[in-house]
């Protein structure tokens, strides 16, 4: 079961805040440690990223906030700033995998269609994939000559993990307003 206790929250905040039905969200599956000033952002468990590009600021986080960590967390939950959660992101939190993530609209139509497809910007990880795993976590593939994009970050960081024995799964919904960006679903 995932609670405030187990789950550091990673928020990527830039170029602005996480969109505020996040926080309802969050609180209603008991992810926030409750504290006495209920300010979204100001959390114990919560911890904000605002840095630009976003590859660098997910490597920084794993490397800077997450991995010194490792001890007091099970889980790490990362959510880009532009998700909107919805009833069916519920399923995240029931799924039954090291790494799983809710799915959100893009334009490619097979995107979702193996069992372990995954992308990070509304995601569950394991904190033990992150001890396990050589950086860099997050990196584009592309082709030899550099003129096509094979992998978004997140795939990247799905291969490796998978490549050390890790588990993926997908399920639910959330809207997510860069969803419809190619580059983070190459064709395939």
């Amino acid at each position: 079961m995932h609670t405030w206790e187990n789950t550091l929250i990673v928020g990527f905040e830039y170029p602005g805040p996480l969109k505020s039905t996040v926080w309802p969200w969050l609180e209603r599956h008991g992810l926030l440690e409750p504290i006495l000033l209920d300010v979204p952002g100001t959390f114990p468990n919560y911890r904000r990223v605002a840095m630009s590009p976003l590859i660098v600021a997910r490597n920084r986080a794993v490397r800077d906030t997450i991995l010194p960590e490792r001890d007091k967390y099970e889980w790490v939950m990362m959510l880009n700033r532009d998700i909107t959660p919805t009833v069916s992101s519920d399923a995240l939190l029931t799924m039954q995998a090291d790494l799983k993530c809710v799915e959100c609209a893009t334009p490619n139509p097979t995107c979702w269609r193996a069992a372990d497809s995954w992308h990070n910007h509304f995601s569950l990880i394991r904190m033990e994939v992150f001890a396990k795993m050589s950086p860099p976590w997050f990196q584009y593939v592309y082709s030899d000559d550099g003129c096509d994009l094979l992998d978004c970050d997140c795939g990247f960081f799905a291969t490796k993990a998978k490549a050390l024995g890790f588990s993926i799964a997908h399920g639910g919904y959330c809207s997510h307003e860069h969803g419809g960006n190619p580059l983070c679903f190459p064709p395939g």
